[in-house]
């Protein structure tokens, strides 16, 4: 499954062997501006964005909410990872999704 956001692709649910080819191309297609939007609502985005701290990638997933001036600013609430753990959520996601009603 494949969300187009803004001319991004977030990779969401993949299987088998295109899962890495697909993370990959994901994380290369980031690499112009780093990052990747889903709009949660009118006021919140859920950004994707590859950084890098201390020399090494990281994927941060974080909310993002609208300040007063219309622009957005980064919360509290998200998470880091490396970005050879990418995989292991994705697993976590599909097992989520397969099991909600």
């Amino acid at each position: 499954m494949t969300v187009d956001m803004h001319n991004h692709n977030l990779i969401l649910f993949l299987s088998g062997r295109d899962l890495a080819r697909e993370r990959r191309q994901a994380l290369d297609d980031c690499k112009g501006d780093n990052k990747s939007t889903l709009q949660k609502t009118a006021s919140t985005q859920l950004r994707v964005e590859l950084n890098e701290v201390g020399g090494r990638r990281m994927v941060d997933v974080r909310l993002w909410a609208k300040a007063k001036d219309g622009d957005y600013i980064p919360t509290r609430r998200g998470v880091s990872i490396w970005p050879e753990q990418v995989g292991a959520l994705v697993a976590l996601l599909r097992e989520v999704e397969l099991t909600a009603p």
